[in-house]
């Protein structure tokens, strides 16, 4: 009888302890832990790897400890040159992890006559007609083009298109300009720079998108071949990626120097 008393007690004392490791009388789960995006603007996007968690500014309460892939986007889905931030945050159980972002804005540059090169202080944006990516607030560009005056543009915040008129250094150079015109280069260069910037662009998105899904079932289910392919797609987008991105630079530089 004694030794049956003793089991019920250790049993209770048991149940007293699961129930003081259990949710709080505020509604919180210690088990899961607690993320919250702000973002300058507010009302993007914000995605778990391919898992919608909602828009900032968010408050996700019942997320997993461990590792988070954070994809973060513009709050207009319907513009194709919507910005896109990459990041990761790793949460502890019963705890609190905080992101405060900000995302580029896009504005539409052009000028007239096209073709002018378009500074964000030392940072070469493009020629015009460009959608640019610039800081949120209000920023100042410089056109350029030869033949004509620098023009320095402010452009406010919340302007979706800037256009500007470039003055001829002299009205005499200006009009005789088109007239006598200027030896054309190849654009042998430029076609096959395009094409290499797009194959490998698409490259690197597919194979990204391949290294996701391993991921996604590696998450599922541990496995090392999983794991290996995951970091094999990686290891080939971040290639594809970087070849990408010499084609544009290589492009830049060549339509620049035109």
């Amino acid at each position: 009888m004694t030794g049956r008393i003793a089991r019920t007690l250790a049993v209770l004392l048991l149940m007293t302890g699961a129930g003081i490791a259990s949710p709080g009388g505020d509604g919180t789960d210690s088990s899961r832990a607690l993320l919250v995006i702000t973002s300058e603007p507010s009302g993007v996007r914000v995605y778990s790897d391919t898992t919608f968690l909602g828009t900032t500014p968010l408050h996700a309460d019942s997320l997993p400890s461990g590792m988070l892939r954070l994809r973060i986007l513009g709050a207009d889905p319907s513009v194709w040159f919507s910005p896109v931030l990459f990041d990761s945050v790793f949460l502890v159980r019963g705890e609190t992890a905080g992101r405060h972002v900000v995302l580029p804005r896009v504005v539409r540059v052009t000028s007239q006559p096209p073709g002018a090169g378009v500074r964000l202080g030392d940072t070469v944006l493009g020629t015009t007609p460009l959608y640019g990516l610039i800081p949120p607030g209000a920023v100042t560009l410089t056109l350029g083009r030869e033949g004509f005056a620098d023009q320095q543009m402010l452009v406010p915040d919340g302007l979706e298109t800037a256009h500007a008129v470039l003055a001829p250094v002299d009205q005499a150079a200006g009009a005789a300009g088109p007239l006598l015109g200027r030896v054309g280069r190849s654009a042998a260069p430029v076609i096959v720079a395009t094409a290499v910037a797009v194959v490998s662009g698409a490259a690197s998105a597919y194979l990204k998108t391949r290294a996701d899904t391993y991921y996604e079932n590696y998450r599922g289910s541990p496995d090392g071949a999983t794991l290996d392919r995951v970091r094999r797609y990686d290891l080939f987008s971040g290639i594809t990626l970087g070849v990408a991105e010499l084609s544009l630079g290589y492009l830049i530089v060549e339509l620049l120097s035109r």
